[in-house]
């Protein structure tokens, strides 16, 4: 685990300072199912209760990469997924891994800066229109994808736009709370089963933080 969690860190990327951010580098990519494999048979997320992880990600649904092997007594994923993010992860959750890579997640405020790199540009390559070689986005691919397999923007942040959509710590106003079952949280990003749409750096959806989707991640800033 120790070596998964220095490498992703490692990894991150230096983000500039600038008004209302805070974070001095945000992962280079969304956190991977090998990532949160090692963490959850750790039994770093619950002190060592490998069981009690469900309240953070769902292990349960066999159409899931990442499951809980009852015979085993541990979490599983298959090999052609574990490069791909994780996903089923509730915002709590996410806040839970993120505390174990050594950070948190981003304000909407922060995400979108970084998707930006600093300017006014509508996606994290530009202006130009979406297309399927540019990000996971509208089901052209059926699923998530390995992290890193579309271009970086200027920042060397990869996946900000598509693939996954990423849980933010604020809600979609970017005011920041404490955690609320009954709250919902802004996602960014958008992912590969939303429309292209959603893809945009300033469009933010809202999503009951409880649970998570097939279709929503998470990366980790660091202060």
């Amino acid at each position: 685990m120790n070596e998964l969690i220095t490498a992703y860190r490692a990894a991150a990327r230096p983000i500039p300072a600038a008004p209302g951010v805070s974070m001095v580098a945000l992962g280079a990519t969304p956190v991977t199912n090998e990532i949160a494999l090692a963490i959850l048979n750790a039994g770093a997320l619950d002190n060592g209760d490998r069981l009690g992880a469900y309240r953070f990600v769902n292990v349960h649904n066999p159409e899931l990469p990442l499951q809980w092997n009852l015979e085993r007594g541990y979490h599983l994923v298959d090999d052609e997924y574990r490069r791909h993010p994780v996903v089923a992860v509730s915002w709590r959750g996410a806040q839970a891994f993120a505390a174990v890579l050594g950070g948190r997640l981003p304000s909407v405020h922060e995400w979108e800066y970084a998707a930006s790199y600093g300017e006014l540009v509508r996606y994290p390559w530009g202006d130009g229109e979406p297309t399927p070689d540019l990000a996971n986005y509208g089901e052209h691919y059926g699923s998530t994808t390995n992290v890193g397999n579309f271009p970086a923007n200027r920042w060397g942040l990869y996946d900000m736009a598509g693939n996954v959509g990423e849980w933010c710590a604020t809600r979609p106003t970017d005011t920041a709370a404490e955690f609320d079952p009954t709250a919902e949280y802004a996602v960014k990003g958008g992912s590969w089963n939303k429309s292209e749409n959603q893809l945009q750096n300033q469009v933010s959806r809202a999503k009951w933080g409880a649970v998570g989707t097939v279709g929503i991640g998470f990366r980790v800033a660091f202060d």
